[in-house]
């Protein structure tokens, strides 16, 4: 009996003793009911090692937001091993952009989000609508960035909203129409009093596939 015990004790001394398996990442999908009838769709991607207590960076950015479908498009390879809470929501279009409060304040709800406040991002057709989106509502977000994109027409009143807001604007050398827009764009906001930064990728078309994944997040980790 004593010898079992003993075999027993130095099996759990041995446990302890082994590293901790880091927890994976995971998606979680959801729904923020707007009425008894109609609901926004999104999903919450965890990092690996999450940890509730923890406060952590949000983007949230356009993606199908439904299981079996991908996520964003720069971060659908690895939404998990960046540090990074990713929200994948319909924000280019209704009715998510009509209940986006509504949307931010259940994901700070639920996580300790960095500052309060989020970061987003944009890509060609969708980047003026959710220029603004974030425009109109820029107390809530952090940065946004265009992958690429940019906000078409701004008003002086547009320029003055984003002054709190970090901007960059990422674009492709070979992508000409893009990349002449952006460089517009930031030349306002500059002007403006805000805060942008614009970074040509030699060589890159306008699908950016080498900034897939790391590349991405490596460019929303500047925006923190």
């Amino acid at each position: 009996m004593h010898v079992l015990k003993t075999i027993r004790l130095l099996a759990f001394l041995v446990l302890l003793t082994l590293p901790a398996r880091a927890q994976e990442g995971k998606t979680i999908y959801k729904e923020l009911a707007i009425s008894n009838t109609q609901s926004v769709p999104y999903s919450v991607h965890l990092p690996e090692g999450f940890d509730a207590s923890k406060t952590y960076p949000v983007l949230i950015g356009p993606g199908d937001a439904t299981e079996g479908a991908d996520p964003g498009f720069y971060w659908a390879t690895d939404p998990y091993s960046h540090g990074w809470i990713i929200v994948d929501a319909h924000i280019w279009e209704r009715p998510t952009t009509e209940h986006l409060d509504a949307l931010l304040d259940e994901v700070l709800s639920e996580y300790n989000v960095e500052g309060g406040k989020f970061h987003t991002v944009c890509w060609s057709a969708n980047s003026a609508g959710i220029f603004r989106l974030a425009t109109a509502h820029a107390d809530r977000f952090h940065s946004i960035t265009g992958m690429a994109g940019n906000p078409g027409r701004m008003s002086d009143r547009d320029v003055e909203a984003l002054k709190d807001v970090r901007v960059q604007f990422v674009v492709g050398s070979k992508d000409t129409y893009w990349l002449r827009s952006a460089k517009n764009a930031h030349e306002r906001l500059v002007e403006g009093g805000v805060k942008s930064e614009l970074e040509v990728v030699d060589g890159e078309e306008h699908v950016m596939r080498s900034l897939i994944g790391k590349g991405f997040m490596d460019r929303m980790q500047r925006m923190r």
